[in-house]
């Protein structure tokens, strides 16, 4: 009985570590703005998100002359 007991702690533990406690990272095309760093919008980390990032970019750049624009991977 014991026997068990040390099984399915260690089982429930090695659960917990791997699964539970594991930290996911989400990657993303932003587009911000290039003093303050502020987002205007986030895009999938695809190529086909990065894409939409930099037409996103061209269209924002257009209609605000006056300030600038980058895209950051977050």
């Amino acid at each position: 009985m014991a026997i068990i007991k040390i099984v399915l702690l260690f089982c429930w533990f090695s659960y917990t570590i791997l699964y539970k406690m594991r930290v996911k990272k989400d990657k993303a095309y932003v587009v911000v703005s290039a003093e303050k760093e502020r987002v205007q919008g986030a895009f999938p980390y695809t190529p086909e998100g990065k894409k939409q990032a930099q037409a996103y970019l061209n269209k924002i750049s257009k209609k605000e002359k006056n300030r600038e624009f980058k895209v950051k991977v977050v």
